[in-house]
């Protein structure tokens, strides 16, 4: 029995110097292990949005030895998220694209580039990225978006393409390929596009955009019963109510339609399509004198819109005020020729990616028919084709990401 007792107590006695020993050894681990817990739950928490815990786990890596290259780079992601684009590039300059560092550095160092304008730089970095870690999704989404601004449509499609290939539930490249095709006029596979992304299950409160979009795109088809049936599931608000009185009008649907309209203009009298429903109603009422005033409104707001011009002019001919028809003529032909000459850049851009004279004159052409947004846009692509286009970043590279910014 005594032997039996002193066995059992060694036994005892040797499990709690085990324990204590593994108890040592798991702290010891714990310890060695927590600069990676920081560094990946950083990295979540930036894919997330998660600023609080990104921010935290910066700090505290700051504070250990050998981990100064990954702060530099969260700091910079903390930057790049509260729009210090120039100030996110620095923190970044400071990380070597190397290691367990290149893919994020890459991917942020582009997205950062891309937001201070110097898209040829922000394209070669995601596009090594791409190369490099063809699963990955998000290159090919931010090269899209590059493409999509230097007006490369062709390129921008097959990043898409990818994209769609990589996350078959997202319903963003499928939106971003509808918008594409509506401005290209390419109605059904537009149509195609915004059902998909639809069906991807979109957040909430992207639901009613892209159901819009769908609608206009529809409504471009003739496809008024199908518009309709989109519309159903859409609050009442200005816009809807006035599709869906132009798709009750098309139908033949006439009392539903200004039924429609009257709740439309409650809502807002001034709104685009509003006015020109009144215009068109007057019209088919043979009454040209109603139709002026809501046709002038709307062509206040874009001047340029040949159509509306001229539904102007045929109504001030019919009232017999030929001198105005003949001014209101001019104009109309003068826009419709800028129109023409838009178009034709567009498919000139397309074919001439990295061309930025063509560029320019888009940008010049946007001007003259009053869209600001665009030629802003085309005046960006330009100066960023002209910049110096410096060589990718080396497979595996350990330097430092040098980058020369538009001023």
């Amino acid at each position: 029995m005594t032997r039996h007792r002193s066995l059992s107590r060694r036994l005892v006695a040797g499990s709690a110097v085990l324990l204590v020993l593994i108890a040592g050894v798991s702290a010891f681990e714990w310890r060695r292990q927590r600069p990676r817990r920081l560094w990946h739950g950083a990295l979540v928490a930036a894919e997330r949005g998660d600023l609080r815990t990104l921010v935290l786990h910066r700090t505290a890596l700051a504070n250990l030895p050998g981990y100064e290259a990954h702060a530099h780079l969260l700091a910079g992601i903390i930057d790049l998220r509260a729009g210090k684009y120039r100030d996110a590039l620095s923190e970044f300059g400071k990380a070597p694209p190397a290691g367990e560092l290149r893919q994020p550095a890459l991917l942020y160092t582009g997205q950062g580039l891309y937001h201070v304008g110097a898209l040829i730089q922000a394209r070669n970095c995601l596009q090594t990225l791409a190369e490099e870690q063809p699963q990955l999704p998000e290159p090919h989404r931010w090269l899209a978006a590059i493409h999509y601004d230097l007006g490369a449509m062709n390129d921008a499609l097959g990043e898409l393409d990818q994209l769609i290939r990589l996350r078959p539930d997202d319903f963003s490249p499928h939106h971003l390929l509808g918008q594409i095709f509506l401005d290209q006029e390419r109605f059904p596979e537009a149509i195609l596009h915004y059902r998909q992304a639809l069906k991807s299950g979109p957040p909430g409160n992207r639901i009613a955009e892209i159901s819009l979009d769908l609608t206009r795109a529809l409504v471009r088809q003739r496809s008024y019963a199908e518009a309709l049936s989109v519309l159903e599931s859409l609050d009442p608000d200005v816009t809807a109510l006035a599709l869906r009185a132009e798709c009750l009008l098309n139908l033949g649907r006439g009392t539903e339609a200004l039924a429609a309209l009257d709740q439309a203009r409650l809502n807002d009298p001034h709104d685009r399509r509003v006015l020109l429903l009144d215009a068109r109603l007057a019209l088919d009422r043979h009454e040209p004198a109603a139709a002026i005033a809501p046709l002038q409104e709307a062509l206040a707001g874009d001047p340029h819109d040949y159509a509306t011009r001229y539904q102007l002019a045929q109504s001030l001919q019919r009232l017999g005020r030929n001198t105005e028809y003949e001014v209101e003529m001019a104009r109309m032909e003068a826009s419709r020729t800028l129109s023409l000459r838009l178009t034709e850049l567009n498919e000139l851009a397309i074919e001439n990616p990295d061309d930025p004279g063509i560029r320019d004159r888009l940008a010049e052409t946007c001007r003259q028919l009053g869209k600001t947004d665009l030629a802003g846009m085309w005046q960006k692509a330009a100066a960023a084709l002209r910049q110096s286009n410096p060589p990718k970043p080396k497979s595996g590279s350990g330097s430092r990401l040098d980058v020369n910014l538009p001023e």
